[in-house]
């Protein structure tokens, strides 16, 4: 059963002398996400809840499949097979990794849609919209960390203000997936000329809200009275879907752009930023590589017997013994040689 919940903006907000407020006001928006995620909120729940499900379902099946892989790679190990057991820990690996990230990416669509649809729908309706993007999102998700991760080493140089910047810009980025469906970073560059309309009305009120809101957490859950701690519970599990209806409350009101341009300068920035990591990181592994090739095993086991043996050593001598002195110490009768509890050098 299908349910019309489409947001009247007009009769929504204040209303004084019978013109609606500006629905951009402060005020307002908490109204409209606060009515959103009252609408809202028993799906958001049960996503949730379904979300954990899966999370715990996927994760079960990770551990049998890794268990099994492990203990092969270790009889393959046994057997002289460990360039097999190495791939075998490698594959491991990355399909943990691979499968945690579609489950992530499918919980953070899901929970998404459930909050801004305007026709709500039941969980396993939604379930069955977004399951098709997720590689999609898995995507963006993938090429948005190739690109601020290339923009890492400006974000320490400039104190940590270009953070501030791109994650100001990224705000928007799962309801255009979401509503616009783009693709690749198309999704990141209409998110930034979005925020670009209104970006200090936008940077105002979401810290206003999120501050707002961890103030109210912090200070229900240091209090040590039990209806205070139940009620940060519930605060906790309402600011989340009350955060996503304030972001797409924001979102919903600003017309997008005829023309979106991607930014070419901070591509470049972060291909420059990959290139001096890159560049950095051959630089420096060139001659500890080269000094590695110079040491065989050998001389790392022999490296190995000689601090075993001046540890052995230690336990013969006086405190404080120079090395100079050891000569003092050693037997008289056999010049030059050691106990034979000390080892062989």
């Amino acid at each position: 059963m299908e349910e019309n919940l489409t947001l009247n903006t007009t009769s929504a907000v204040a209303t004084q002398n019978g013109t609606p407020s500006d629905p951009w006001q402060l005020v307002n928006l908490i109204r409209l996400a606060g009515k959103r995620t009252a609408d809202r909120f028993v799906n958001y729940f049960l996503a949730v809840v379904l979300s954990l499900v899966i999370f715990v379902a996927v994760f079960i099946a990770c551990a049998l499949v890794a268990g099994i892989l492990i203990a092969l790679s270790a009889a393959l190990s046994l057997s002289n097979l460990g360039l097999v057991s190495v791939l075998l820990i490698i594959l491991v690996s990355l399909t943990g990794y691979l499968v945690l990230l579609y489950v992530g990416s499918l919980v953070i669509l899901l929970v998404n849609e459930v909050i801004i649809q305007d026709v709500k729908t039941g969980v396993m309706e939604s379930f069955a919209k977004v399951r098709p993007l997720v590689w999609d999102y898995v995507w963006l998700k993938f090429l948005m960390s190739l690109f601020l991760g290339g923009l890492f080493i400006w974000g320490l140089l400039s104190l940590f203000i270009i953070f501030l910047l791109w994650s100001v810009w990224t705000t928007f980025v799962t309801f255009v997936y979401l509503e616009k469906r783009k693709k690749g970073l198309e999704n990141l560059w209409l998110s930034k000329a979005l925020v670009d309309q209104r970006f200090w009305g936008i940077v105002g009120r979401l810290l206003l809200v999120n501050v707002a809101a961890f103030i109210v957490s912090s200070i229900l859950a240091s209090s040590k009275n039990s209806i205070l701690e139940i009620g940060s519970v519930l605060i906790s599990l309402i600011t989340q879907p009350f955060l996503i209806s304030f972001g797409y409350e924001m979102y919903r009101r600003i017309q997008e752009p005829a023309v979106i341009k991607r930014p070419s300068a901070w591509l470049g920035f972060s291909v420059l930023g990959w290139v001096i990591f890159i560049g950095g990181f051959v630089v420096l592994f060139g001659p500890i590589s080269s000094a590695l090739k110079n040491v065989s095993p050998q001389d790392l086991l022999n490296r190995y017997r000689t601090l075993q043996n001046e540890q052995d050593i230690d336990k013969f001598l006086p405190q404080n013994t120079l090395p100079g002195d050891f000569n003092n110490y050693l037997p008289e009768t056999l010049p030059g040689a050691l106990p034979e509890s000390a080892g062989t050098l």
